[in-house]
């Protein structure tokens, strides 16, 4: 127990890396060197026959198979806020179905007022996460009402997952 065993006990296809132990008499745990790519079949076969003496043939081995999690996210959209009479900003949020990387989740997203591109400001995000925040940034106030434009798509990230969607901003004299 808790100590590791040897890789041929279990065979996986697609092949991975990783290490194998008991954590008790009835647990048998496999971790994976890397993470494990999305939305991916693996088939498994733990050969039981190398762990325990004396089974039926039936039992020799355990043949079995596994799926990791499609990509996938959501995006939500805190309250409009404002610096001052002339700009304003809003937060929002990535929730991410499995654990992403940044640098693959900031590429998803992009706004815009009026076919401007606008900033945002991803500043405090772990590497890798299922939650990432930003602020759409530098939203400017007319002395019409506009609209910022918010698109999305999971292609960087092999999500399925597009689409856009749209928020006005009041003109200056309207509170």
């Amino acid at each position: 127990i808790n100590e590791e065993l040897p890789n041929d006990l279990l065979e996986i296809d697609p092949k991975v890396e990783g290490k194998l132990w008991l954590s008790t008499d009835r647990n048998l745990v496999f971790k994976p060197k890397e993470h494990l790519a999305s939305g991916i079949s693996y088939s498994l076969v733990l050969h039981l026959d190398k762990l325990y003496q004396n089974l039926e043939r039936d039992y020799k081995s355990y043949e079995f198979e596994v799926t990791t999690i499609t990509p996938d996210f959501k995006i939500s959209l805190n309250d409009l806020e404002f610096y001052d009479e002339n700009w304003a900003y809003r937060f929002a949020k990535i929730e991410t179905s499995d654990v992403s990387k940044f640098e693959e989740v900031k590429q998803i997203v992009a706004a815009s007022q009026d076919g401007k591109g606008l900033s945002l400001d991803w500043s405090d995000n772990p590497e890798t996460s299922t939650f990432f925040r930003f602020k759409i940034d530098s939203i400017e106030r007319f002395t019409e009402q506009s609209q910022v434009q918010l698109k999305w798509n999971g292609e960087s990230m092999k999500a399925k997952n597009e689409g856009e969607t749209a928020f006005t901003i009041p003109r200056k004299d309207v509170f």
